[in-house]
């Protein structure tokens, strides 16, 4: 699918940044391992796998859990849309493009596109936040990802309640006044 939507990966095999030069980038920047910088993602497990990968220089940790420690240590502040679904009276295993139509806002570029679905991503959550999360988002929220071990659904425990235990940290978007 990639390949059809025009990457070369040969291209980018050659000419793209080293991995241990955009960790390194990445580390020095100040984007992780900072409590303050909020991370938000639509179904972003594997996203967030790939920048584990990267950052550790080293495979995968061997399971879930020690997955989990380590993606903790280095994002500890993400907010997963897609996991935020469940707190909702909106389907929760809706897409993107589903969310998108059913909050009224509106794609610049193409979908599938990282450039377009990371804008729509992020004008879905302040939306999401405005019109369904009007006391904050719940403090409990905070670094799960949809679909893995911490997400109740996932292990079969009762789902949270849509009720706020902490007021959130993020204004609403400009975009979505």
């Amino acid at each position: 699918m990639l390949k059809l939507g025009g990457l070369n990966f040969d291209y980018f095999d050659s000419h793209g940044i080293d991995m241990h030069l955009f960790s390194d980038l990445l580390y020095s920047s100040g984007l992780v391992m900072n409590p303050r910088i909020k991370w938000i993602v639509f179904h972003g497990g594997f996203d967030f796998a790939y920048l584990v990968k990267g950052l550790r220089n080293e495979n995968m940790p061997e399971n879930e859990e020690a997955f989990l420690q380590v993606f903790h240590k280095l994002f500890p502040s993400m907010y997963d849309v897609k996991y935020l679904l469940r707190l909702t009276d909106v389907m929760p295993n809706a897409g993107l493009d589903y969310l998108a139509e059913y909050l009224s806002v509106k794609r610049l570029g193409t979908a599938h596109q990282a450039g377009s679905d990371s804008l729509m991503t992020g004008h879905c959550f302040f939306k999401l936040i405005r019109d369904k999360f009007p006391k904050g988002l719940p403090d409990t929220a905070n670094g799960v990802l949809f679909n893995l071990i911490e997400d109740p659904v996932s292990t079969g425990n009762t789902p949270m309640t849509p009720y706020n235990t902490g007021a959130s940290q993020f204004p609403s978007s400009p975009a979505s006044r």
